[in-house]
């Protein structure tokens, strides 16, 4: 649970609208890492963290940022391995409708491209290409349902996109399409700040709530 702040500490980036600000991916990873120093600063995030909903959508992304870590590389790995001789025609249908045959599925559909979302949902689980597609999907609904502003990626996302998006892209051409990023590139950080490099998978983060 997120400690109770008696009085409010300000806004943690000055601006009279937070919804459209740039977030602040590395101020928020700096407090998931016990590395911000200034306490009225801790303050500050905390308070937002009780109040703002996109502040709780960001750090409810990395709540499990160990697992999501380890998926994300296997999936990279795997992706690099990826050929025509594994694709199915549900890989073809996922390239080609660039991930949106699992926004169908998401949003209540029965089927999707010609098959049952349990038929999807058995082959997504045992597919690299598949699954990690789905999880972007999942990922694009997560910022939707909490309203981030257009572009906004999750932080978990932003930290981890780097780490498997170019194998996607490239298994994607494999499949005879392009990948188009619909937002998953952008504001994406350098090579040097992935959550590889930055070694940000420190133990779970302390749970969110009101605070009492």
């Amino acid at each position: 649970m997120i400690p109770n702040v008696p009085e409010p500490a300000g806004l943690v980036e000055a601006s009279a609208t937070p919804q459209h600000e740039s977030f602040c991916y590395r101020q928020l990873l700096a407090y998931y890492r016990g590395e911000l120093a200034d306490p009225h600063t801790c303050a500050a995030v905390e308070d937002r963290l009780r109040t703002d909903q996109r502040w709780q959508a960001q750090w409810e992304s990395i709540r499990n940022l160990d697992l999501e870590r380890a998926a994300a590389l296997q999936d990279a790995a795997d992706l690099k391995q990826f050929s025509m001789q594994q694709a199915s025609p549900f890989c073809k249908q996922a390239a080609e409708s660039n991930g949106q045959v699992f926004d169908a599925l998401l949003d209540g559909a029965k089927s999707a491209g010609g098959w049952s979302r349990k038929d999807w949902s058995r082959h997504a689980d045992g597919c690299p290409y598949c699954r990690r597609v789905r999880r972007i999907a999942h990922a694009r609904r997560q910022r939707c349902e909490a309203g981030l502003p257009p572009g906004e990626l999750l932080l978990r996302d932003w930290l981890l996109q780097p780490c498997y998006l170019q194998a996607l892209r490239d298994a994607t051409q494999r499949l005879g399409h392009e990948w188009s990023p619909r937002s998953e590139a952008e504001g994406l950080p350098s090579a040097g700040e992935t959550v590889v490099n930055l070694d940000t998978v420190v133990g779970q983060p302390p749970k969110s709530g009101t605070g009492t």
